[in-house]
């Protein structure tokens, strides 16, 4: 194992520092455990707003139906009383 100012030298295979320099960029920098804690935290963060939306748009759901429900029951109610006074009753 050696280094010169051309190549690194492991195990008799000459690897040209240019290569090591382009493959730092491609390699994670800074502190992995700290990145893996953001990503974990930010995925996290993700799952609640996604929760809340999903709990909004749940209430608002149960929302329209409750209106849906109480404006067709009016409907109904409205058409059993006008049946009711359209009755026509038979005179014997």
């Amino acid at each position: 194992m050696g280094l010169d100012s051309a190549y690194i030298h492991v195990a008799g295979v000459k690897i040209p520092t240019m290569v090591l320099a382009l493959l730092g960029n491609l390699l994670p920098q800074g502190n992995f455990d700290e990145e893996m804690r953001a990503r974990q935290l930010n995925d996290m963060r993700s799952d609640l707003l996604r929760a809340a939306d999903r709990a909004q748009t749940l209430q608002q759901f149960r929302r329209y139906v409750r209106e849906l429900r109480e404006r067709k029951q009016a409907e109904r109610d409205a058409e059993d009383r006008r049946r009711a006074q359209d009755t026509v009753k038979a005179v014997p």
